[in-house]
């Protein structure tokens, strides 16, 4: 192996950083709504799904492994269900804005899903976290995860391919009953290209994402055709598709029956 030397580029700036919290939040559920943070918030969600929305600037879905800020004097709130928890550390500093704006983060681009090979690093640190080491230990974490971000991007080193494709399953399998889901709306929840999207869709499975997504609904929906209670636009509407016909013709197209028939059948 050759030996690495690095010199460092004069900085640009004079940049110190404080940080003020470490803190595994378990119980959101439980705290006042709206946030209107003073200091800035980096967190990292370590379980369940929510909806953070900031005032006047548009609302971001989050799950496990995502990253999102709250910024210093920007209303938000967050919707979260009952696994809901996540990890933050509040921050200020002379020159934090302009670290980030130089990195792309603004509250017009607050959530990132591509940091889920961080999620044990966070989670260990804040469980290990002191009197004696809080200062040193949060900071490295905050400017670790922030070094890892390039122009509001985590870089190709924070993506393990793998792991990062599974997220992005698991999240599709989670939601395929979302009439909206498209490769376009995940590839700018996980901030890739929709390109790049497909391609790991055609890598990993074999198929692309539209089959990918048809299938798991109509997976879906053949159990639930044996509830002869729901009709067949209602089976529809529940796995994701918003036209009963259109339904129908994939239904078809996968299973050589039409709902009705394959009902009828009893399959």
């Amino acid at each position: 192996m050759e030996s690495i030397c690095e010199f460092m580029p004069p900085k640009q700036y004079d940049f110190t950083v404080n940080t003020v919290n470490f803190v595994y939040e378990t119980e959101h559920k439980t705290l006042k709504q709206p946030f209107c943070p003073l200091l800035y918030r980096l967190s990292v969600v370590t379980d369940g799904n929510a909806v953070i929305k900031y005032d006047n600037f548009g609302s971001y879905e989050l799950s496990k492994g995502s990253l999102f800020f709250f910024f210093p004097g920007c209303h938000c709130t967050v919707e979260g269900d009952d696994k809901f928890m996540y990890i933050y550390i509040s921050y200020m500093g002379n020159s934090v804005d302009v670290l980030m704006d130089e990195l792309g983060i603004s509250v017009e681009n607050p959530v990132f899903q591509s940091i889920s090979t961080l999620l044990d690093f966070w989670t260990h640190s804040v469980r290990r976290v002191n009197p004696s080491n809080a200062n040193l230990l949060t900071e490295s974490v905050l400017l670790y995860t922030l070094s890892f971000f390039e122009k509001g991007e985590p870089t190709v080193e924070a993506r393990s391919e793998s792991g990062q494709f599974s997220s992005i399953v698991d999240y599709i399998n989670n939601n395929f009953a979302d009439s909206a889901l498209s490769l376009k709306k995940v590839a700018k929840i996980f901030s890739y290209s929709e390109k790049y999207l497909s391609h790991l869709f055609k890598k990993n499975k074999s198929i692309n994402f539209s089959v990918y997504l048809n299938n798991l609904r109509i997976q879906k929906a053949t159990e639930l055709l044996a509830d002869r209670s729901i009709s067949l636009a209602e089976i529809a509407e529940r796995v994701g598709f918003s036209d009963p016909l259109y339904f129908s013709k994939v239904f078809k197209m996968r299973m050589g029956k039409t709902p009705s028939e394959y009902r009828k059948k009893g399959e």
